[in-house]
């Protein structure tokens, strides 16, 4: 008799259990009444002329509430999320299950190693930043990749698990490139192959417009609160000065980012030659990006730590060996508290570096399926990867 399988349930850990969408919407309510009471109170002063900072400091929160509804609404919407990884032990792979019913495999193969790491998230509140230490189990593959299975508050529980995958999960040599497995090719991605094991992939994002102003508008909104609030608090003429200039570098990053979503059209990787190529698709034509020699191409990697399961920014990294050994060492080694900063700035680096192949609003389980394409067609064209 087989062992039975392993089911770790993650529809309680996002925004599609009953409780979690019953807070939001108690939350929605409360900012709705903030918003229209202080846009009220602070329109009427401002319409007469009475320009005084509370009352810009006022419409600015309503304003600041009325994205914030905007924005947790659009986190309520029903989407394609991760509800069940199951570890398969009759498969010997890893299922990575959607609530859509579509599923991406991870073989016994293709995995290295298990790991448990320390995150933490924060939170402010009236007595203060409350801190939360999460215990994240993950599954290092052998291309370099590192994906979350679970987590817990708990480090013992979280010792246990990752005692449990040790014994139970089947780890041999040798990578598994099932070659003649049949792709499964995401909706949104067209995928043309070329003669000589050329081809190109054209995709576009599936975060619309409104969507990404709605983001970045709650950003800029939160800040010109925040400002406002500093004016009223009046410290002092210089201390105005810096705090503006922090704010509109903040500003001006997020207005950056802003316009670089509305501008792109759509994204293109091709293997042209011996190169890989990644460009943005702009109203004035293609952009490149990035450059790879594929003689250089190591492998793609598919990084999901635990906010990746409701961040709808997701990427596939096109890596050489050495930037390879470098994500081995900072994110993959267990770091002094010390040496976290200095990682963090190395980790910048290294992202500006490498070819990061962005699919927004792109799920997981279409993550996994178009990593698989993109790196069986550069694997097997020609790279020195092994």
């Amino acid at each position: 008799m087989g062992q039975d399988n392993l089911i770790f349930n993650f529809e309680s850990k996002g925004f599609g259990n009953f409780v979690t969408k019953a807070i939001l919407g108690f939350f929605i309510l409360i900012f709705s009444i903030i918003g229209i009471v202080l846009f009220l109170v602070s329109l009427s002063p401002l319409l007469f002329g009475q320009f005084e900072p509370k009352y810009f400091l006022m419409l600015s929160i309503s304003i600041t509430a009325f994205f914030f509804c905007l924005l947790i609404g659009n986190q309520l919407k029903k989407g394609v999320s991760v509800k069940e990884i199951i570890v398969n032990f009759e498969k010997e792979c890893f299922q990575v299950l959607e609530n859509t019913g579509r599923i991406a495999e991870i073989s016994f193969r293709e995995v290295q190693k298990f790991s448990l790491k320390i995150e933490s998230s924060g939170s402010s509140s009236s007595s203060g930043r409350n801190t939360n230490f999460y215990y994240v189990v993950f599954l290092h593959k052998k291309d370099g990749s590192m994906i979350a299975l679970n987590w817990f508050n708990d480090k013992g529980h979280g010792n246990l698990l990752l005692d449990e995958l040790n014994q139970k999960v089947k780890i041999t040599e040798g990578l598994n490139p099932e070659e003649d497995e049949e792709l499964d090719i995401p909706e949104g991605i067209r995928f043309e192959k070329i003669d000589d094991g050329k081809f190109v992939m054209q995709w576009k994002s599936k975060i619309g417009k409104f969507e990404n102003i709605i983001g970045y508008g709650s950003v800029i909104s939160f800040l010109t609160t925040f400002t406002s609030g500093v004016f009223l608090a009046d410290p002092g003429m210089i201390m105005i000065s810096i705090f503006l200039v922090f704010i509109s570098f903040f500003v001006g990053i997020t207005l950056y980012y802003l316009f670089k979503a509305i501008a792109i059209k759509g994204y293109l990787l091709q293997l042209n030659g011996s190169s890989i190529e990644y460009f943005y698709q702009t109203r004035t034509g293609p952009k490149k990006v990035k450059t790879v020699p594929l003689a250089e191409f190591f492998g793609t990697q598919v990084n999901i730590d635990r906010n990746k399961f409701t961040d709808p920014n997701r990427e596939i990294w096109v890596v050489r060996e050495e930037e390879n050994q470098k994500i081995q060492s900072l994110l993959h080694a267990d770091l002094d508290p010390s040496q976290i900063f200095a990682s963090l700035g190395e980790l910048f680096k290294l992202k500006m570096q490498i070819m990061n192949l962005e699919f927004p609003g792109y799920s997981i389980v279409d993550l996994f399926k178009i990593e698989k394409l993109i790196d069986r067609e550069l694997s097997g064209s020609g790279s020195n990867r092994f």
